[in-house]
This record gives C-alpha cells, sequence and structure tokens, in this order.
C-alpha cells in the first residue's frame, strides 16, 4: 500500500510516498540524527529512496547493493553515514560517508575470507560466489564496528557456497570481516534477520532469527 506518514503519535495517519512507484518494500529506515531523513528500498527495484524532508521528496539512489536490500543502518557520529545489507552479487555491503551520494561496495571474499568456526560449511565447489547478508547492525560508541548476519536461502541453495547462518564482525569499518559467533548454532539452516545493540552497554547483543528467507526460525 506504500509508506504512511503520522505526525501525532498514531491517532492519525497519511500516505507519504509521492514519487515512490516500487512497492515491494523490505526495509524503512529513519537517521537517529536526523528524523526528517528516512531511506526506503524494495526487492528488485530501481534503488533506495531517501527523503530529507520528512517524506514530502524523495531522490533515488541508484546502487547494486540496493536492488536487493535488507537493512539500512546508520552511524551515532556521523550524521551522513549510511549502511547497507543485501544478497546482490558483488555488493553485499555497502557504506557511505556522505549521505548516498558515493559508496564503498564490499565484496562476498571479505567475508568468506573471515570465516572460522564455519570453515566446514563453505563450499568452495557452488555455482557461484554469494552470499545472502540480512541483520546489520552498528555500535553506537564506534561506527568502525559493525555486525552482519548471513542467511541460508531456500530459494536459492545452489548459488550460496557458505550453508547455514553466520554473524560476522567488523572492526574496520567495514573493510575486513571476522565470523564471531561462538555459541550460536550457525549449521542451522535459518536467517539472521535482525541485530541489536544495546545503546547503553554496546558489549550486550541481540540476534533474531527467522525463517523467512530460509527454512526454520
Amino acid at each position: 500500500q506504500g509508506i504512511y506518514k503520522t505526525a501525532d503519535g498514531g491517532n492519525s495517519w497519511a500516505k507519504s510516498d509521492t514519487g515512490i512507484f516500487d512497492y515491494n518494500i523490505e526495509e524503512v529506515a529513519v537517521n537517529q540524527n536526523k528524523p526528517f531523513e528516512a531511506w526506503y528500498a524494495g526487492i528488485a527495484g530501481r534503488g533506495a529512496l531517501k527523503t530529507n524532508d520528512a517524506g514530502q521528496n524523495w531522490r533515488l539512489t541508484q546502487i547494486q547493493t540496493m536492488h536487493y536490500p535488507m537493512r539500512i543502518k546508520f552511524s551515532m557520529q556521523n550524521p551522513d553515514k549510511v549502511y547497507g545489507t543485501s544478497w546482490h552479487s558483488s555488493g553485499p555491503f555497502a557504506i557511505s560517508e556522505d549521505g548516498g551520494i558515493n559508496w564503498d561496495l564490499i565484496q562476498e571474499n571479505a567475508f568468506f575470507n573471515g570465516i572460522n568456526r564455519g570453515k566446514s560449511l563453505y563450499k568452495l565447489t557452488s555455482q557461484q560466489n554469494q552470499i545472502h547478508l540480512h541483520g546489520l547492525a552498528v555500535d553506537p560508541n564506534n561506527d568502525k564496528i559493525i555486525y552482519a548476519g548471513s542467511v541460508q536461502d531456500k530459494e536459492s541453495p545452489g548459488g550460496f557456497p557458505l550453508e547455514g547462518s553466520h554473524i560476522f564482525k567488523s572492526v574496520d569499518n567495514g573493510e575486513t570481516w571476522q565470523e564471531s559467533d561462538e555459541g550460536f548454532p550457525h549449521e542451522k539452516h535459518t536467517a539472521i534477520h535482525d541485530i541489536q545493540i544495546d545503546p547503553k552497554n554496546s558489549n550486550i547483543i541481540y540476534v533474531a532469527a527467522t525463517e523467512h528467507e530460509a527454512e526454520i526460525g
């Protein structure tokens, strides 16, 4: 049905998506540093759309990561820093430091090179070299520390060489990643759908797994 906005605490709602034509909605994210800035992204769309005026106008951000987007998150230190996860080849993770004008794309190998506990689940004979990322979180006290979670994709299992679901951590702004999921049953055919960090204690991290996109929750 589109994107709706409330300005009175939820008592009334009005449509707020003029100019948006892609309605296979995957993510709507509001920049916590700039409440009038919101991002919208839909599956197999033209890209993510961004508003700087609380939904009155939207502009397109075309980048392959946002063609099959999953999560969009923001830095608490830099109001123009945006992160995104995806399952699009050659761009499963993207980061922009100028509000989405320019992007750095992180390739799949950055994640595959960081596999440790899950090495037995990495199949080099897979047809494609893709990774399906979904869950995403940024440390509120240090925006170079990022967490991302992968998906056991049931729609195209032969296209993803890494089986199961895995949690990755980067401490260098997304350039390199290490599998960081001791205690999580990453051999399960599930999906890391969401990751949240406690705003008062960044050592406390919550991960939600679901059967959406995968097989079991």
